[in-house]
């Protein structure tokens, strides 16, 4: 169960062409790809996706889904707009590995 702990580890230094999400996309792959921090008293909401076209966006995922840099996950969907418009708001992964991991624990047989 160790590798899979391993995927989940935060990597700083984010940049546009490195979000995947869903399925697998090639950075850039998408006319409009954006990525975007917001600080927000004291805590980084990390959000991502697509632009098909000026008006409407597709996120990286739903909920539960997550946004994947550099083939690690950095965030998973908590929330956003029924009807798919920003802001869509990302969990950060690291901030849970604590209690994965003991989640994990208390799982095994």
């Amino acid at each position: 169960r160790a590798p899979f702990i391993m995927w989940l580890f935060f990597e700083p230094g984010l940049s546009p062409g490195e979000i995947i999400g869903g399925w697998e996309a090639k950075p850039h792959s998408r006319s409009y790809m954006a990525h975007l921090a917001i600080q927000c008293k004291k805590k980084t909401y990390i959000c991502g996706g697509f632009l098909v076209s000026e008006k409407f966006v597709l996120m990286a995922g739903d909920s539960g889904g997550p946004l994947v840099c550099g083939k690690t996950a950095q965030s998973v969907v908590t929330w956003g707009p029924v009807n798919g418009s920003p802001p869509r708001v990302y969990a950060k992964v690291s901030t849970f590995i604590p209690w994965i991991q003991a989640m994990m624990r208390r799982l095994q047989p």
